[in-house]
């Protein structure tokens, strides 16, 4: 159940980029942030994809606080991709 409310929440914040959605819209890159960690807390890690990803996750939320190149510019789409690093290994 959890990995389903990720999902949607996933797929929430991203058509809340391109599409006013109330409150998911401001919060978007949260809102991704909050799906991959209940992902990461429904299951168990499997793989070295799974490294990549909690460090794609931490490396992004970092960059929302300190400027670092590139990442901080996109950091919502690096969350993406730390996201769909952990959907294909589930």
């Amino acid at each position: 159940m959890g990995r389903v409310v990720s999902l949607v929440m996933a797929v929430a914040a991203v058509v809340g980029v391109f599409a006013y959605i109330p409150m998911v819209s401001e919060y978007a890159f949260w809102v991704l942030a909050v799906a991959i960690l209940l992902w990461l807390g429904t299951g168990t890690l499997r793989g070295f994809p799974s490294i990549w990803s909690i460090l794609l996750l931490l490396i992004a939320i970092v960059s929302v606080f300190v400027e670092i190149p590139i990442v901080s510019d996109f950091a919502f789409w690096v969350l993406v991709i730390s996201f769909l690093l952990l959907v294909r290994i589930a």
